[in-house]
């Protein structure tokens, strides 16, 4: 089991998804299904996935990474709706432009306190509202 983490930690830095602490077994099996819906080339090596024509979808648990800080998947095909991120109190960058993504939730910036830096355009999104916790905005 502990030789299956590594690996999984090893995706986890390849993909530039950084936890902020040891990752739990629940964190592990949603980047084994990240991993299994982006897939990625067998000869993919570490850095970012930003621009890495990656195709595939985002799993809906994605937002169960308690620890997610980053999150860089800008300029490649993926495709569907962004999974709701909210309660990601951790999660500081978020870079989603130049997809397919085709919806956002309501409640996604919900609960993100830490978010400094977020990148949504260039996605064919449809027509939608957000809701935003207020107390966290800064100008």
């Amino acid at each position: 089991m502990r030789g299956h983490l590594c690996v999984v930690l090893v995706c986890l830095f390849a993909l530039t998804i950084y936890v902020q602490s040891q990752s739990s077994s629940g964190d592990a099996s949603v980047m084994q299904a990240l991993k299994k819906s982006l897939n990625p080339p067998s000869d993919f090596g570490a850095g970012s996935i930003g621009a890495r024509n990656l195709k595939g979808s985002l799993p809906s648990n994605l937002g169960n990474l308690t620890a997610l800080e980053i999150l860089e998947l800008q300029y490649n095909q993926l495709t569907g709706p962004v999974p709701s991120l909210s309660g990601l109190s951790l999660l500081q960058r978020l870079l989603l432009s130049k997809n397919n993504f085709s919806s956002v939730l309501t409640d996604f910036f919900v609960g993100m306190t830490s978010l400094q830096t977020v990148g949504l355009d260039q996605n064919p999104f449809s027509p939608w509202e957000f809701l935003v916790d207020c107390q966290c905005l800064q100008t």
